[in-house]
């Protein structure tokens, strides 16, 4: 591959066309090969939700990635947009938070890595994980810079592993509240039977007893331990 330019130039001897030939062989490799490590990079956010965005903190417009547009669920535009229509999607309270992250991002060269709750486009409901760090240019911030993670279904698995850990906890207390209740009975009826043989004097019996005690003290100490451990994460 060759790039050939033509240049007419008049002289006293007429016409001439000055030609220059250049040799696009590694240019055109390089560009190539960034194509594909451009076309892997996309592929692979795409796969894991991950999108970037650059925020430009003089004209406080915004640069989204192709993968960023498809969170949003808005269709992909090359142009910059408002840094207003950039964080439309989010609610109130993540859009004060994520407020707040940049203000410190602005005025102390602070990066930031957020949870926040976005409703797209499409009124879909999605969590995102955002991670956004500074650029200098003479130790003034220009830029921030960063990227945008669909972190949904994570989000609701950790819920739903939470919702389950509580149910575990309260069952743990309830069982052994409930199973703790006839031991005490038992203990109690131990109690009487020994009263009613207190004129007997049989050390087979009164060894009996004293083991039925002991596995009755045992099971209470196994219940209180193992509400303990449901209690420890």
């Amino acid at each position: 591959p060759i790039e050939i330019a033509l240049q007419p130039v008049q002289t006293n001897a007429g016409l001439k066309i000055f030609s220059s030939i250049f040799d696009l062989t590694d240019v055109l490799r390089r560009e190539r090969k960034l194509r594909h490590l451009t076309d892997i990079l996309n592929r692979t956010n795409k796969i894991a939700k991950i999108g970037g965005w650059e925020l430009d903190l003089e004209t406080l417009e915004v640069i989204w990635s192709e993968q960023t547009f498809a969170l949003y669920d808005m269709p992909f535009s090359d142009k910059p947009i408002s840094f207003d229509e950039s964080i439309r999607c989010y609610d109130e309270q993540s859009k004060e938070l994520l407020a707040e992250h940049i203000q410190k991002a602005t005025e102390e060269k602070q990066g930031w890595n957020l949870e926040l709750l976005m409703h797209t486009s499409k009124g879909n409901t999605r969590w995102v994980n955002t991670i956004g760090t500074v650029e200098l240019k003479d130790e003034k911030p220009i830029k921030l810079i960063g990227t945008i993670q669909d972190i949904t279904e994570r989000k609701q698995v950790m819920e739903e592993l939470e919702r389950s850990n509580k149910d575990l906890d309260s069952f743990a207390y309830i069982a052994s509240h409930d199973l703790k209740s006839p031991l005490r009975g038992v203990q109690q009826l131990t109690n009487w039977i020994e009263e009613d043989l207190i004129a007997v004097q049989d050390s087979e019996i009164n060894q009996h007893l004293s083991l039925l005690r002991s596995r009755v003290n045992r099971m209470e100490r196994l219940l209180d331990d193992l509400l303990t451990y449901s209690r420890v994460g």
